[in-house]
């Protein structure tokens, strides 16, 4: 993600989020470039990939707009990574006809499927209320934001880049401020964030983090609802109340 810089030596704030084990905002990388082009992103990239030995990029996944100087970047550097495009993004481009808050229901329901089946019938509903908006979804390559077509060796669901906006709420002042002083507040804001987590972390009584367990315990509620049948060892059948 890039962010302009608000004084009179203008630039761009290039960075890269991650999530922790809490899937919280876990700032990995940020720096400061003339510009947002071709050549600034795959400097940056470059470095990232010898900062975290990423080789060409198996079993990562990078989630980013649609910005060409960054696809380029990630296609070059990082060949064998996969590349999600940021939903948010793409429902952002969609035309503005068809974002109104019906269409905006069926788009994430879309994109939020996590097999064929689901996705067709949803793709089927959008196409029975507006054949236009459904053309329109499928030309922006459902395979980039879809939850359904997302690489499972990934242990990752997440289809936007809402963690970059998350770190920008932390930037937004600092931004304002020369470069040096810049660079220095956005590292003792980081600096804070990360120990005031890792104490929160460290009163953790439960083998998983908090977020993880909540959900874990709402998916063992929807598991109470399911009948399973064995048909061998390692295979099941699963059927819901439905």
């Amino acid at each position: 993600m890039f962010f302009f810089l608000k004084t009179f030596l203008g630039g761009q704030l290039l960075s890269v989020m991650g999530r922790d084990g809490n899937d919280q905002i876990y700032p990995i990388a940020w720096a400061v470039a003339e510009g947002e082009n071709n050549l600034s992103w795959e400097w940056f990239f470059l470095h990232l990939k010898d900062c975290l030995e990423l080789d060409e990029g198996q079993g990562v996944c990078i989630i980013s707009d649609e910005h060409m100087g960054i696809l380029n970047a990630v296609k070059s550097v990082l060949p064998k990574a996969e590349h999600r495009h940021c939903g948010r993004h793409v429902f952002a481009h969609w035309p503005k006809s068809f974002r109104e808050d019906e269409m905006k229901l069926h788009f994430w329901k879309i994109a939020k499927c996590y097999n064929l089946a689901d996705y067709n019938d949803d793709i089927e509903d959008l196409n029975k209320l507006d054949p236009y908006a459904a053309v329109a979804f499928k030309a922006y390559n459902p395979k980039l934001f879809c939850k359904d077509f997302l690489d499972c060796s990934v242990k990752s669901d997440a289809i936007t880049s809402n963690m970059a906006e998350t770190f920008n709420g932390y930037i937004i002042n600092p931004r304002t401020k020369h470069l040096i002083y810049m660079l220095e507040d956005i590292r003792c804001a980081l600096m804070q964030r990360l120990l005031q987590k890792r104490l929160e972390m460290q009163k953790c009584t439960s083998n998983l983090c908090p977020k993880i367990q909540i959900r874990l315990e709402k998916n063992n509620e929807k598991a109470a609802m399911c009948d399973v049948s064995s048909s061998t060892e390692t295979l099941f059948i699963v059927s819901h109340y439905l």
